[in-house]
């Protein structure tokens, strides 16, 4: 889904949870689509519209990459989950990282996706 279409759904769809990936196309990827821009901090694009409609959202995002921006600009992973937490403290419950070879992602999202469960909103 892209950044424009998860937009549309929250406003729509009003949804409690959101697992969201950090890096987004623009737009939804198609058959006839490339879906636009990639847009490596359109998760943050996402937190910051929950949190301009006051949406109550929680959200865990998960990511494969451990560093974003370009590399003079580039953030780590804490680094970017600190601030994500500050900037949303609403929305905003924890940042995963998937990598295929492991199964420790599996294990986090799970703990992480008990606790939002355990505390709601």
């Amino acid at each position: 889904m892209g950044v424009h279409s998860a937009k549309e759904c929250i406003r729509t769809a009003e949804p409690d949870l959101i697992i969201l990936d950090m890096s987004l196309p623009a737009y939804d990827v198609g058959k006839h689509e490339s879906g636009g821009r990639p847009q490596m901090f359109g998760g943050r694009e996402i937190l910051g519209y929950l949190d301009f409609m006051d949406a109550h959202a929680q959200v865990v995002v998960v990511t494969q990459f451990e560093r974003f921006g370009s590399d003079d600009e580039s953030i780590d992973l804490a680094s970017l989950g600190s601030s994500l937490r500050e900037a949303y403290p609403q929305n905003y419950r924890g940042i995963i990282y998937y990598h295929a070879s492991s199964d420790a992602w599996k294990w986090a999202l799970s703990k992480l996706l008990i606790e939002v469960a355990a505390h709601g909103n």
